[in-house]
């Protein structure tokens, strides 16, 4: 196939991953260090890999956790930390959006039963998507680059993005003109 022969083709490809430069050593056991095992190594990847998600403390989301012995839940970044509250008070401004933003499941719930005329109900869905969007990026700005945005910056994008967004649809399906008159307000 493609250039290689048929034994090629049927040998076992080598492990990718040498873990032999890596060594294990028990400091309170005096033999000479071993070779990390490839479980071993796979199990250090994913440790290192899993760190910046599983909640040390000086990796919170854009403001400290609160008890800095909590671990970073989906509630506590996206709808109780301080920088999550001021972006959905920010949204709520602008747009009359009606949604239950205290945790995951009134916010859930509150979408699914959402009241509207569908070109405002979409709207409200891409304006609550483009939120949280927005906290996940704030969030791993801060963890990454450690760049805080700020909630008005952030606010004035995503107004921009759902803005534009909607326009272009109107423009294609004439469904949205009643919004854009709310959005442009």
């Amino acid at each position: 196939m493609f250039g290689h022969t048929e034994d090629e083709c049927r040998k076992k490809p080598k492990p990718r991953t040498e873990w032999r430069p890596i060594l294990r050593q028990d400091p309170l056991n005096p033999t000479p260090p071993q070779p990390l095992t490839d479980e071993e190594g796979f199990a250090l990847v994913k440790k290192k890999a899993a760190a910046p998600i599983i909640g040390h403390r000086e990796l919170s989301p854009p403001t400290q956790v609160q008890n800095n012995f909590d671990i970073e839940d989906l509630d506590q970044l996206f709808f109780q930390c301080k920088w999550a509250k001021d972006l959905w008070q920010s949204m709520r401004n602008w747009w009359n959006f009606t949604v239950d933003t205290s945790n995951k499941q009134a916010f859930t719930q509150s979408l699914v039963k959402l009241k509207k005329p569908k070109g405002e109900k979409q709207v409200t869905y891409a304006i609550a998507a483009a939120a949280i969007y927005s906290i996940w990026r704030a969030r791993n700005e801060k963890i990454f680059s450690n760049h805080m945005i700020y909630v008005q910056t952030q606010n004035k994008l995503t107004r921009e993005h759902i803005i534009q967004r909607t326009l272009i649809l109107n423009n294609i399906t004439r469904k949205y003109t009643h919004c854009i008159e709310k959005l442009l307000a």
